[in-house]
C-alpha cells in the first residue's frame, strides 16, 4: 500500500509538473498576445493619424486646384483650348509646370503621406511563424509619425 501511495505521489508530482509547465506555456501565450495586441493598436492609431492627414491634404489640394482651374478658365486661350479638347473628346488635363507653389507644395505633401501610409499598411505585424516581426516594432518605435505628419497638427 506504502508502495502504491509513493507511486501515485510520484504520478501526482509528475502532473504537477507538467500543469506548471502548461501555466507558463499560456503565461507566455498570453504575453505575447497582449504584445501583438498593443502593436495593433499602435498601427490603428499610426493609420487614422494618417488618414485623417492624408483626407485633409487631398481636401486642401482639392480645394486649390478648383481655385488654380476656375482662375485658368477666365483666361480666353485657355477657354478655346479647353472647347477644342472637348471637341475631340480628350481630356483638359492640369499640366505640373503650371501649377503655382502653394499647389504643388500640398501636391507634394500629399504624395509623401500616400507613401508613408504604403509603408505602414505593407509592413507585416508578425513573421509566417507567428512571432513579432522585429522590423516592424523598430519602425514604429524609431519612426517620429507625428513629425512626418507636420508635427500632429491632424490627430
Amino acid at each position: 500500500m506504502v508502495s502504491k501511495a509513493k507511486a501515485k505521489l510520484a504520478e501526482a508530482k509528475a502532473k504537477y509538473k507538467e500543469a506548471e509547465a502548461a501555466v507558463e506555456g499560456m503565461k507566455n501565450a498570453i504575453s505575447m498576445l497582449k504584445a501583438i495586441e498593443d502593436i495593433t493598436n499602435q498601427y490603428y492609431r499610426l493609420t487614422l493619424k494618417l488618414d485623417e492627414a492624408l483626407e485633409f491634404e487631398l481636401d486642401k489640394l482639392d480645394e486649390k486646384i478648383n481655385i488654380f482651374c476656375k482662375y485658368k478658365k477666365r483666361r480666353f486661350w485657355v477657354r478655346i483650348k479647353v472647347f477644342i479638347m472637348k471637341l475631340f473628346g480628350k481630356p483638359t488635363n492640369l499640366i505640373y509646370d503650371e501649377l503655382g507653389y502653394e499647389i504643388k507644395s500640398v501636391l507634394h505633401s500629399a504624395t509623401h503621406l500616400i507613401g508613408t501610409t504604403k509603408i505602414v499598411l505593407d509592413m507585416p505585424l508578425l513573421n509566417i511563424d507567428g512571432s513579432m516581426n522585429n522590423q516592424s516594432l523598430e519602425y514604429i518605435e524609431e519612426t517620429d509619425f507625428n513629425c512626418m505628419i507636420e508635427g500632429g497638427k491632424y490627430g
